[in-house]
């Protein structure tokens, strides 16, 4: 018995997206020299439940004392293909110094740094759980004057 196209596709499709699906995962996304580099990071639960807590701690070195940089992030689902989402405000862009509470100095000394465990509330209900749960990726840029500083890219799973 041959199987048409249309159904073997969708099968070879899903097949693919349950093999490839994984846990948390983070690696540096690109060559040059950063002057921040993640040396560890933790998410809790994994993979992520919505609503829920989500906890996660980590650590960073820092090479060279610069003012706290803006990061950029990107986020993809995975639905067959990977799909960019819309950012929460237009340009992606988040201040670090305003989200830590670190003006007005916002200067990041060179050294280790280690993030202790911290916990976040998560409560929005979604209304349909099968366009919230999967798999994602998410691209974090920091950038200081235009400059790349650092970049990770993470890959995690929520179950809504």
């Amino acid at each position: 018995m041959i199987l048409p196209l249309n159904i073997i596709l969708p099968v070879i499709c899903l097949f693919y997206q349950i093999r490839t699906s994984n846990s948390l995962s983070w690696e540096t996304c690109n060559d040059d020299e950063q002057y921040i580099t993640l040396k560890n990071f933790t998410m809790q639960p994994d993979p992520m439940k919505i609503p829920g807590k989500i906890s996660i701690a980590g650590s960073i070195y820092v090479n060279k004392s610069i003012s706290l940089p803006k990061a950029e992030v990107v986020v993809h689902k995975k639905l067959l293909i990977w799909w960019k989402l819309p950012c929460v405000n237009t340009n992606c862009m988040y201040d670090l110094c305003k989200l830590l509470h670190l003006e007005p100095s916002c200067i990041l000394h060179s050294g280790y740094f280690n993030f202790p465990l911290t916990t976040f509330e998560i409560a929005y209900k979604p209304l349909m759980s099968f366009w919230t749960s999967g798999e994602y990726s998410a691209k974090v840029q920091l950038k200081n004057n235009k400059m790349n500083i650092g970049c990770f890219e993470f890959h995690f799973s929520v179950e809504a």
